[in-house]
């Protein structure tokens, strides 16, 4: 009986040692983690594909307002460097003619929605006359507008017609949307 209770007792600090062994982390390992990041190399923009205008000419300066889909940037660059984007418009034209005092406004800043995690502090929006100069529609300074962003503009375009020189026919222009890898100072 001496015997195996000296066996169970050995055994037992045996196993003892072992344990406090491991639980001093004698037998601790580490993993080490790297990751590589990589960004697109340009700002991404979805514009709206078409714009229309239904006007009955009144014999007055006129001005029609119509909505304008929703824009989208996406910066997946990863720099932080910023962005800007400026819309500006032809003059409307057809075959034969050319409306020299015509103009398309924004008329309403476009309201912003931070999509997908991102944030949308500092980043800014604005109207104004699309013709000549144009418009800074929507800009962000370095460090801000990384992610994804939609602008909604809602019933924000307006179009201006002057009676001396607006025929009863159709015209067409173009809106020109630039985006810039850097915010306009």
């Amino acid at each position: 009986m001496k015997k195996t209770i000296k066996k169970v007792f050995v055994s037992t600090a045996a196993v003892a040692m072992v344990m406090s062994t491991m639980a001093t982390g004698a037998f601790a390992n580490t993993t080490t983690g790297e990751t590589s990041i990589t960004g697109a190399e340009n700002v991404a923009l979805t514009v709206p594909t078409s714009v229309n205008f239904d006007v009955e000419l009144d014999g007055k300066i006129q001005h029609v307002t119509t909505s304008l889909d929703p824009l989208t940037v996406v910066d997946a660059r990863g720099t932080g460097l910023g962005w800007s984007i400026k819309l500006t418009s032809d003059k409307l034209k057809n075959d034969s003619r050319t409306l020299d005092k015509s103009s398309l406004r924004l008329i309403n800043a476009p309201t912003i929605n931070a999509l997908h995690g991102s944030s949308s502090t500092n980043v800014d929006s604005g109207a104004g006359d699309l013709t000549g100069l144009g418009v800074t529609v929507a800009s962000a300074p370095a460090d801000f507008g990384m992610g994804t962003f939609e602008f909604a503009f809602g019933e924000s375009l307006q179009l201006t017609l002057h009676p001396d020189e607006t025929y009863a026919e159709s015209y067409t222009t173009t809106l020109n949307w630039e985006i810039l890898d850097a915010p306009i100072n």
